[in-house]
């Protein structure tokens, strides 16, 4: 039986919306960081030397790119709450007309630009990669994982690639519990990750970072599921406040972002940081929970800030647009022009049939 709010047509606004986009605008704030700022602080310039110990106390100034985890996990989180909460009854047809709707329209005019009106490849060159990245087959080699148009398209073919195996998690989620899901789901994202990271880097991508097989949709599809879990805990109205959730998400992911440093900086081997993603995702999922439940009104009113709100409403166009930008522009206006570009983006492109245009730059309120 549905809750009195889905049988009366009113599920179209989650009461903690403001804190899931409050998240989604740390996610891009990073990413835009670690794309503009960031190469300033080099993993060995994040290490200061205490006492004769190489000490990662700069790290959070270098770990930007960590905004795609929690985008991932937060993704599963939006997708699977309707459902959990049953204000909506699961059709994949329904499903995947939904997740077209929300991602193709502003991914193939992305694809477009990238292609015909800033690229710079003979037109043989630019139908090729018109092929293999309007099928999203691009994450499956080497030589494509990152895309010409952008290299930032990768983790929008994972994205399309977890929305498709979505499905299939639902219907596991119903015969074995979320439980042995998130087990399962981990256990397969760890083995993916352990296989990649003893693969050459020659073979598989750059020597320090992502892959075609550790970052594969497998290997990242942990991340997808634990924003299920915390949507399906938090559904089932699984509420136990308390700060301690947050500062020890705030704790392990941090502690994340060091094993990054000292493997990037030689200290740990690199064959380690297949279990990186586990301590990350653990501290993505914590604060996540932390933010839904916690009583702290600090936290509520920092996440929930009209600014971050919209800045996390439009992550979608932030995220896609931004590497045109700061290629093209540089200084003081490179964020106004950004955000503008966005804003365009977000109104006309993702949210094109949405005749209420004001509701979409409005705050949402807890």
């Amino acid at each position: 039986m549905l809750p009195a709010q889905a049988r009366h047509g009113s599920t179209s606004k989650s009461p903690k919306v403001g804190v899931v986009n409050g998240l989604r605008g740390l996610a891009i704030c990073g990413v835009l960081w670690e794309h503009t700022v960031a190469q300033r602080f080099p993993p060995t310039s994040r290490l200061l030397n205490v006492a004769g110990l190489r000490l990662p106390l700069l790290s959070p100034l270098g770990a930007g790119w960590l905004g795609v985890n929690l985008f991932f996990v937060l993704s599963g989180f939006v997708l699977m709450l309707p459902y959990a909460r049953e204000e909506r009854a699961f059709a994949a047809a329904d499903f995947y007309r939904r997740r077209a709707r929300r991602l193709l329209p502003l991914y193939y005019s992305a694809l477009f630009v990238g292609l015909f009106v800033f690229g710079r490849l003979r037109l043989q060159s630019k139908l090729l990669w018109l092929g293999v990245t309007s099928t999203f087959l691009f994450n499956f080699t080497p030589r494509t994982f990152y895309p010409e148009p952008s290299g930032v398209f990768w983790s929008l073919g994972i994205e399309v690639w977890l929305s498709l195996t979505f499905p299939l998690l639902i219907a596991l989620w119903g015969r074995f519990g979320p439980h042995r899901v998130l087990v399962g789901a981990c256990m397969v994202g760890l083995l993916v990750r352990v296989v990649g990271v003893h693969v050459h880097a020659a073979d598989v991508g750059d020597a320090w970072g992502f892959n075609v097989i550790r970052d594969s949709f497998a290997g990242r599809i942990d991340e997808f599921v634990v924003g299920m879990f915390v949507a399906d805990r938090y559904a089932r109205r699984d509420h136990a406040r308390s700060g301690r959730a947050l500062f020890a998400g705030g704790v392990i992911f941090l502690a994340g972002t060091w094993l990054w440093d000292w493997t990037l900086a030689g200290t740990i081997a690199m064959k380690w940081s297949a279990f990186y993603n586990d301590v990350v995702d653990l501290g993505i999922g914590l604060l996540l929970w932390g933010s839904l439940t916690t009583r702290s009104r600090a936290v509520r009113r920092f996440l929930e800030n009209w600014p971050l709100q919209i800045t996390g409403a439009m992550c979608y166009s932030l995220y896609v647009w931004h590497p045109y930008v700061i290629t093209r522009v540089h200084g003081p206006a490179l964020l106004l022009v950004l955000f503008l570009v966005a804003a365009m983006s977000y109104r006309f492109i993702e949210f094109r049939h949405e005749p209420h245009w004001r509701a979409l730059f409005a705050k949402a309120r807890a």
